[in-house]
């Protein structure tokens, strides 16, 4: 047996259905939070998955 160590990350868990007026998100972009960290990505059906720290915020798309 081996020990390994690694990091977690902690929080709420979201899985969101993101559109844009003009069509969908592209697969592979990046969600950030208000601090700039990356909190998670868009999947090939257009859905976030993300998991950030507060109940409440403002998430961005790039």
């Amino acid at each position: 047996m081996t020990k390994v160590e690694f990091k977690t990350n902690t929080g709420v868990l979201l899985l969101i259905t993101i559109q844009r007026n003009n069509g969908e998100i592209s697969f592979g972009s990046v969600a950030y939070d208000t601090q700039n960290n990356k909190v998670g990505r868009i999947d090939q059906r257009g859905l976030l998955y993300a998991r950030v720290n507060n109940n409440a915020g403002k998430l961005t798309v790039k």
